[in-house]
């Protein structure tokens, strides 16, 4: 082969190579202008408040794919009837997974709308739901309950679809009553000692519950019994504790509410990072 054939087949190949790699780059930026964002679910805990009580709204998300959503280009708006619930104040923003942030509240025409969006980090593909939650406070009574509707939108870098059939948007109910309620859980929260998470909580009625039991996760999604704690009974509300050794690193909790006849409720979810050394032998 002579050197105008050596060359010439050289170019030849650095173009086949160019083309090859330009389309391999299209074809894999095409499909990520294709995703979509699911408002799985919006759950207020309790189900039912009385007036001037807090109930935590949690959020639910997933991105079914194909493709990573970008940071920021996705928005949740969830919307209150002003009449019975109005944030809470602090509305106490708590993002389980480090994707979402809280925008704000527009409250007009007897609706109060809070706006959320993934300023704190892109949105991973099909498999990995995301939690995030905040505060709401009783106004008025409902009869029954009212509703909270969760709608979820993607900006100008990713288009909207709904590949597998299902809505973008949820909705739920949460009832206000000025009644005098068997059992209410008035506050719950955790602190790290060492890798020990010390949860503690707090009820103003217990008249129905039984026992509680607590719920340890490494992921926000799947939880495993860690403990158990009987309730008091007392009419008035008791304070708890539990220690769970958690080792290092992020975890989360909540309380499965038992009573009588078997009914059970869970609480918010709370979480805490132990950054610390696990003893010798420690295994969680």
């Amino acid at each position: 082969m002579n050197k105008r054939t050596t060359k010439k087949v050289v170019k030849n190949l650095v173009i086949l190579t160019m083309v090859l790699f330009f389309t391999t780059v299209v074809m894999a930026q095409e499909p990520c202008n294709r995703v979509d964002l699911q408002g799985v679910s919006i759950d207020p805990i309790p189900g039912t408040i009385r007036k001037g009580q807090t109930a935590s709204i949690v959020v639910t998300m997933k991105n079914n794919g194909p493709c990573p959503i970008p940071k920021g280009d996705a928005t949740a708006q969830v919307t209150l009837i002003g009449e019975y619930l109005e944030p809470g104040a602090p509305v106490n923003f708590i993002d389980i997974c480090g994707q979402w942030s809280y925008l704000g509240v527009i409250s007009k025409d007897g609706h109060h709308d809070l706006f959320f969006q993934n300023n704190a980090g892109a949105i991973p593909l099909e498999g990995q739901y995301c939690y995030f939650q905040f505060d709401v406070v009783g106004k008025s009574d409902t009869k029954p309950a009212t509703g909270i509707t969760l709608v979820s939108t993607l900006g100008a870098t990713s288009m909207m679809v709904d590949m597998n059939g299902r809505n973008q948007a949820a909705s739920t109910e949460l009832k206000v009553t000025s009644s005098a309620l068997p059992f209410v859980l008035s506050d719950f929260g955790v602190i790290a000692n060492g890798c020990t998470a010390n949860l503690n909580w707090k009820t103003s009625a217990e008249k129905n519950a039984t026992s509680f039991e607590i719920e340890h996760s490494t992921d926000g999604y799947q939880y495993t019994k860690a403990g158990a704690v009987p309730a008091k009974k007392n009419t008035t509300g008791s304070t708890y504790e539990y220690a769970y050794e958690q080792g290092p690193g992020i975890a989360y909790y909540r309380l499965k509410i038992i009573e009588k006849g078997g009914q059970f409720s869970h609480s918010k979810i709370i979480s805490i990072d132990t950054k610390c050394i696990p003893k010798k032998g420690f295994n969680p």
